[in-house]
């Protein structure tokens, strides 16, 4: 079974290695772990105040279309839209979605380092229940604003590791809040 596994690894590497030498694509996905943290403000109709920092692990699924850039130059397109899904939860019943979209400004013409700025607005849906006391559903516009770093597996090499840094602008339960998300992924 150790080597069935170590002959899969070597393959999967093999494949990868060969294509980190093709050049940077219009398209773009990433396919990342996040950590998610934010504050929690619940008031029931009895008086009841619930606060509580709402740590949470989740994935964060993207795709983004860059413009076409200079082809003939090697210079690739360095404003893209971007559309973006993540999902966090949490170990006492908490959960958040997210869906949004919109631009995303990358250096693309770096060799190995690539940083990144975007700006997504779109929906968040936030469910909390802790241990029956609060238990609320709310789902209300949001807005993400996030920056971060590409390490390329080679030179102009389309696939790569992604780190990066968001805060997500929400309202839950009539007052807005914020989310801190740290990313970590790959993108291909």
């Amino acid at each position: 079974m150790k080597k069935l596994i170590a002959i899969a690894i070597l393959a999967v590497a093999s494949v990868i290695g060969v294509n980190a030498q093709s050049t940077q694509s219009q398209n773009q996905f990433v396919a990342a772990y996040n950590f998610a943290t934010s504050d929690i403000s619940v008031e029931r109709a009895n008086h009841t105040r619930f606060n509580s920092d709402t740590d949470s692990h989740g994935f964060t699924l993207g795709y983004t279309r860059f413009t076409k850039g200079d082809v003939a130059n090697g210079k690739v397109g360095v404003l893209g839209l971007t559309g973006e899904v993540t999902a966090n939860f949490d170990k006492d019943e908490a959960n958040q979605v997210t869906v949004m979209a919109g631009p995303t400004l990358q250096a693309r013409n770096n060799s190995y380092v690539q940083p990144y700025a975007r700006v997504l607005a779109g929906v968040a849906r936030q469910h909390i229940n802790r241990a029956n006391i609060a238990d609320n559903a709310d789902a209300s516009f949001a807005i993400d604003g996030g920056a971060g770093l590409d390490f390329a597996f080679a030179k102009g090499s389309r696939y790569g590791f992604r780190t990066g840094f968001d805060v997500v602008n929400y309202s839950f339960n009539g007052e807005r809040t914020n989310a801190y998300k740290l990313t970590a992924g790959f993108r291909f």
